[in-house]
């Protein structure tokens, strides 16, 4: 009697699963057909339910039939506030081409440049996110399709890697700006009371050299960086084995993760240990963006984590996608203010549509009030000035 039973229910899950519900061809464009017969839908798509049997070889279902609100509300959000950031942007990019300072220019060409390439990179990740959310969500109205949403999406992952390396090189370059201008121990100690024992300008030429070795590993991760976006791109479209996709999707999420983490502990400690050189006089800008740039790896490391959290949590990739994509986009704009905010900071909103506000990034060190470095004899070894020289 328990085994006929028994017997029954597998028949009838078997048949009610594998029997009512055809195996997957092309899943109508919408997804893509898993070698168990079943399709796995493209984000925001699902597979309907006809007379309570799922119908997986389609995904004709989508989030924005059930949540129309979240979805556009979502998008009018995202998209308002990345083209307020872009425009700020845009005009923080004129003031600094059109009325630059020449003696600036001159004198830290390195920072400038790595400023520009900043702000145009941040400005590239507010356009795509505003072109994102103001002409579709993730394919579903027809007019960016899903492999180029996708592509879009996952690339501005690629760029905040891109975007972090340039913003410790702008933290390197200010460093180095820095460094240079202490000529001797004398002026150490006196501008760093916290300063003890004797600090010779070879040492500062082997912080200089250690602090270009110490950027070395940030540029590998941009490039593998960048390979994995590739990676997403094309197997989001390609990966057929079930098993294959689940491991892949946490594998490309989990890299980001260690990515922002491990950069999140180099910079902490080899950057903590580079801080405590610095005059206490002359260090508060780069004190500055150091802890921006930390808020910044933390952030990311939560937006990695909630990613794979929220597609644990929840069984239904299309539901979860809504909760995920929230978070990104919300963390994706903080972060992208944060960065501006270097260069149009809040402190100075009042001169934000003057040239005034171009005081605030036209050195190194800090405004042009306490600009000034003095000049002091330099008391070294013959092989210091040489090495200073070069």
């Amino acid at each position: 009697m328990n085994k006929a039973f028994i017997a029954a229910v597998l028949f009838t899950v078997f048949y009610s699963v594998d029997g009512l519900a055809p195996k997957c061809t092309d899943c109508g464009g919408l997804g893509v057909c898993q070698t168990n017969g079943i399709c796995r839908c493209y984000p925001a798509r699902f597979s309907p339910t006809v007379n309570g049997t799922k119908m997986t070889h389609l995904c004709s279902r989508n989030i924005y039939q059930d949540n129309p609100t979240g979805v556009v509300v979502l998008r009018v959000v995202s998209a308002a506030i990345s083209f307020i950031l872009m425009s700020l942007i845009l005009w923080r990019l004129f003031l600094e081409f059109r009325h630059k300072s020449v003696k600036v220019v001159d004198t830290q060409p390195g920072v400038r440049k790595v400023v520009k390439f900043s702000l145009i990179t941040d400005g590239f990740i507010c356009f795509l996110m505003f072109l994102l959310s103001a002409l579709d969500y993730w394919g579903l109205f027809n007019i960016l399709p899903y492999g180029a949403y996708n592509a879009i999406y996952y690339f501005i992952d690629w760029l905040y890697v891109l975007l972090f390396t340039v913003m410790l090189l702008h933290w390197a370059e200010i460093y180095q700006v820095t460094m240079k201008s202490i000529k001797t121990r004398d002026m150490m100690k006196k501008v760093n009371s916290n300063y003890v024992g004797e600090l010779t300008i070879e040492e500062v030429m082997t912080s200089l050299t250690f602090l270009q070795r110490f950027k070395i590993p940030f540029l590998a991760i941009t490039g593998a960086s960048f390979i994995m976006w590739l990676a997403r791109t094309i197997g989001g479209l390609l990966i057929s084995n079930p098993f294959g996709w689940i491991v892949f999707f946490a594998f490309a999420n989990a890299f980001y993760a260690c990515v922002w983490l491990g950069c999140g502990v180099a910079f902490f400690i080899y950057g903590y240990r580079l801080i405590k050189l610095m005059p206490e006089t002359m260090s508060a800008k780069i004190k500055s963006i150091t802890s921006k740039m930390v808020i910044i790896l933390i952030l990311q490391i939560i937006n990695s984590v909630q990613i794979v959290a929220l597609n644990s949590a929840i069984s239904t990739t299309a539901q979860s996608i809504y909760s995920r994509n929230s978070i990104t986009f919300a963390i994706r704009i903080v972060v992208s203010f944060m960065i501006l905010e270097i260069y149009m900071p809040l402190g100075r909103i009042k001169v934000w549509f003057s040239t005034s506000l171009l005081r605030s990034s036209t050195n190194g060190t800090g405004t042009s009030g306490d600009s000034k470095v003095k000049e002091v004899e330099v008391k070294a070894t013959p092989s210091s000035v040489s090495n200073m020289d070069e």
